[in-house]
């Protein structure tokens, strides 16, 4: 399997882990009368990091099409998005536990599960989670554009080469 496709196929395991945390979160947050603030923070961070995970991969699509196209694909990416698909898995386990918890139907639906600093921390950890795929597919950029601006130089170099050998050198007839 070509560097691209591994990609790809771990972009979507750690989408599909977004999805499923969303839906739990979903769960727990439609029952609940009044959420803490710490809720909405965590769902934003939530959703960007879907997003960005979602442009990764509209990007992978981009270079399996694309011949000679190898931008994001590498080693540091795998290992952010199993830095990622690590702490997704920690709150999707999180929210089953909390959802299978034997706890009155009317308490489930007063109160959000989990103390305002776990959220507040799980909001942090997924932004933390986004800043290391962006970091990663920035470094993926900068290496492409070094790439390029090396192949220019070299064709620059190549071609002013070729001219100067086509010139004629002029003959100086002395009388």
């Amino acid at each position: 399997m070509d560097a691209t496709a591994d990609a790809a196929s771990a972009i979507a395991g750690v989408l599909s882990l977004t999805i499923q945390v969303a839906q739990l979160t979903q769960n727990h947050t439609s029952r609940v009368k009044k959420l803490p603030g710490s809720v909405a923070l965590y769902l934003e961070k939530l959703v960007v990091l879907k997003t960005l995970l979602c442009g990764v991969q509209d990007t992978l699509l981009l270079q399996s099409s694309t011949p000679g196209f190898n931008a994001i694909a590498n080693q540091s990416l795998h290992v952010e998005l199993k830095y990622v698909q690590d702490e997704l898995e920690n709150l999707h386990d999180k929210l089953q536990v909390a959802q299978r918890h034997k706890t009155s139907i009317m308490v489930k639906t007063l109160l959000w599960p989990f103390q305002d600093d776990e959220t507040i921390r799980w909001a942090n950890s997924l932004g933390h989670c986004k800043d290391r795929i962006q970091a990663t597919t920035l470094m993926s950029g900068l290496r492409l554009q070094l790439a390029t601006l090396d192949e220019i130089r070299e064709l620059r170099n190549k071609t002013e080469t070729v001219e100067q050998g086509c010139r004629v050198p002029k003959t100086v007839i002395v009388p």
